[in-house]
């Protein structure tokens, strides 16, 4: 089962197959928030909603303000129309291995309490959950 937005820079809600804590079962619900790269989604009894980035830019720093940006201002909308979500940040393994593990990075994600997915963009599968 694969869903995936309409964008080519899309990835399917579906866990690795070396996830056993994952299932498909745990995506009930999918809808569009009305932005390009935010998905909402239910995973057990929690609503969630995600915001799907690919830095593909050269500078995952330039890449890594603007979703921060964009993370911050769908947080505040999401915490106005429904506060119940939560919202998480999917970025590529790659680009988790090369940037988002730097001291900048995590002291960044820390003080703006950021969840991530970590996702392999070749495969399509979520490969970790990062509360």
């Amino acid at each position: 089962m694969k869903k995936s937005t309409a964008s080519s820079n899309s990835f399917p809600l579906r866990p690795a197959p070396c996830s056993p804590a994952l299932s498909q079962r745990q995506f009930l619900t999918i809808t569009y928030l009305g932005a390009q790269q935010l998905l909402a989604a239910e995973r057990d009894q929690e609503k969630i909603a995600v915001e799907i980035k690919t830095f593909l830019s050269d500078s995952p720093l330039t890449d890594y303000h603007a979703a921060l940006g964009q993370f911050l201002n769908y947080r505040l909308a999401l915490e106005i129309s429904d506060p119940t979500r939560i919202l998480y940040l999917a970025v590529p393994v790659v680009t988790y291995e090369t940037f988002f593990k730097r001291e900048f990075a995590q002291i960044s994600l820390e003080r703006y309490q950021i969840k991530q997915i970590i996702y392999d963009p070749i495969e399509e599968v979520i490969l970790q959950w990062i509360p």
